[in-house]
């Protein structure tokens, strides 16, 4: 293939930051690849800086999408139990359906809003909001037993919703580890 081929990308012009711009480039003349468009073509995108503090962070961050995976996977296996326990085995199972499928709701429409967000103030704060909502939202979970039966559906339901809306940081936990880890000066540094 030659450096002239319709099929790959067109070379950069510059040396300079590609901020703003949509040509995201491969360089074959010095073999960098820029897929973000957030390095300059003398640096060496892609390559992992090995500081220990570095290492830490993205294994908390990690653990953090692995904590979610788990809370997830260990409260869906429950819920019917526990809808019947507050409804004293009154509740239907398509009532069920809507528990579970509003969680997946909040998710899809909190994704969008938190990266959004992210877009214009560090992405620790929505990340730190978002992990905020999951905690207090599942402590709302546990104490939906202490209502009535009617009260107590609503509860679990808006408390579902709101657990699957704080949840919608996986998105962006991914976002910032894939920055962290192949950019320069990662975490919006």
């Amino acid at each position: 293939m030659s450096e002239t081929d319709p099929l790959l990308p067109k070379r950069r012009e510059s040396n300079g930051y590609a901020n703003g711009s949509t040509n995201h480039s491969v360089n074959l003349s010095e073999s960098v690849v820029d897929v973000t468009g957030l390095t300059r073509a003398d640096d060496v995108p892609l390559k992992v800086k090995e500081s220990k503090g570095r290492r830490i962070s993205l294994y908390v961050l990690y653990f953090t999408m692995f904590l979610g995976s788990v809370t997830f996977s260990v409260v869906i296996s429950s819920i019917y139990p526990y809808l019947q326990k507050i409804t004293n085995n009154t509740s239907s199972t398509s009532f069920l359906g809507y528990i579970v499928a509003i969680y997946s709701l909040g998710q899809l429409l909190s994704s969008p809003l938190f990266g959004l967000w992210s877009d214009y103030q560090h992405a620790m704060v929505p990340l730190q909001t978002g992990l905020m909502m999951t905690v207090v939202f599942n402590i709302l979970y546990c104490y939906a037993v202490v209502f009535s039966p009617t009260v107590g559906k609503i509860v679990l339901l808006v408390s579902r919703a709101l657990i699957g809306a704080g949840a919608g940081t996986v998105l962006l936990l991914s976002d910032i580890v894939c920055v962290f880890m192949y950019c320069k000066g990662g975490f919006n540094e």
